[in-house]
């Protein structure tokens, strides 16, 4: 059989036969493109994989004669007869059930994607506000999944790389987080977690955290951090670095600290490297607050109060000077 018009089979049409939208013309394409084999094919394998992920939906009903008398219309006059007639019936009734079935299949592959968000950084970090308006600053290098809507009773997200955490409370809908090493679950808190191959830390701010694997489990108090490594007991540790964050707070106290591990918070917070002409330059210590400073602006700082000199080359930074060779 030709079609009296040219009509492209596509998804569109299906939808438009399954809802009872399609004109005889388009329907009659549809019996048209069931003839090639390969789009038999296409349909078995549609329907079993319908059957599989939906097993619940059932089979979709119809009137199949109904269907039939309205695609007839001037086949009844056909030359090929009474087993043309029949083909065609088998063929309608397929195309009308499984037809159902692809486009049911297919709405069920596209909810289940547009549930979850995914968020990976590279070279630069990135705030995501959650769907319970919670935030996550995730540091470069990092990965966070979470759905586009939480359920009645959690609230759930993936994550692997580093990411600053500040989360609602919400009592009733506790706060879960997943990583590859342990599961952390809040109420509502502050805290930093880093995760990388079978290592986890998790550094609390304020609030409260539980960290748990499936051996082990400890709650973790505001200034308190754990540390795991795959297999091994969670270890507590009972001071914190507010200054490993500051790549999301941009603030930065550093009390009598040297100015190699000045460098190194930095270079973590932003996008450079910083170079020295010696070694004894990091020797050097510092005692200076920064808050939402720039990290040139801090190693100018830093200079004029260490008498040392800086040069910025493009994403790198030289440091210069005598440095504290007595320093231990």
């Amino acid at each position: 059989m030709k079609n009296k018009i040219d009509i492209v089979v596509n998804d569109e049409l299906i939808a438009r036969y399954l809802s009872g939208e399609a004109q005889p013309e388009e329907a009659e394409a549809l019996i048209d493109w069931l003839e090639d084999s390969v789009n038999h094919k296409h349909f078995e394998k549609i329907q079993a994989t319908w059957h599989f992920t939906l097993p619940s939906k059932g089979k979709v009903s119809f009137d199949k004669d109904s269907a039939w008398n309205a695609l007839q219309l001037d086949m009844r006059s056909t030359s090929k007869g009474s087993s043309l007639s029949l083909w065609y019936r088998v063929a309608a009734a397929l195309i009308i059930g499984l037809s159902a079935v692809y486009f049911g299949y297919n709405l069920f592959q596209w909810k289940t994607v547009a549930q979850q968000i995914s968020v990976v950084t590279q070279k630069n970090t990135e705030t995501v506000t959650l769907p319970d308006n919670s935030t996550v600053v995730v540091n470069r290098n990092s990965t966070i999944t979470y759905p586009k809507g939480f359920s009645k009773d959690s609230r759930e997200v993936n994550f692997s790389g580093e990411g600053f955490f500040s989360v609602k409370a919400d009592v009733s809908k506790p706060f879960v987080i997943h990583t590859t090493v342990a599961d952390i679950k809040v109420v509502g808190t502050e805290f930093n977690v880093s995760s990388a191959g079978s290592a986890l830390e998790v550094n609390v701010q304020e609030g409260r955290v539980l960290v748990y694997t499936s051996t082990d489990s400890v709650y973790i108090e505001a200034g308190h951090a754990a540390l795991l490594e795959a297999t091994k007991p969670i270890k507590i540790v009972n001071t914190i670095d507010a200054n490993q964050w500051g790549y999301a707070t941009r603030k930065f106290d550093f009390q009598d600290v040297p100015l190699a591990d000045v460098f190194q918070s930095i270079e973590k917070a932003y996008p450079y490297t910083i170079q020295v002409a010696n070694t004894d330059i990091k020797n050097c210590r510092l005692t200076a607050s920064f808050d939402h400073v720039s990290a040139r602006e801090m190693l100018n700082l830093i200079g004029e109060t260490l008498d040392l000199t800086i040069q910025e080359n493009d994403s790198t930074f030289r440091v210069e000077g005598k440095g504290c060779p007595w320093v231990q």
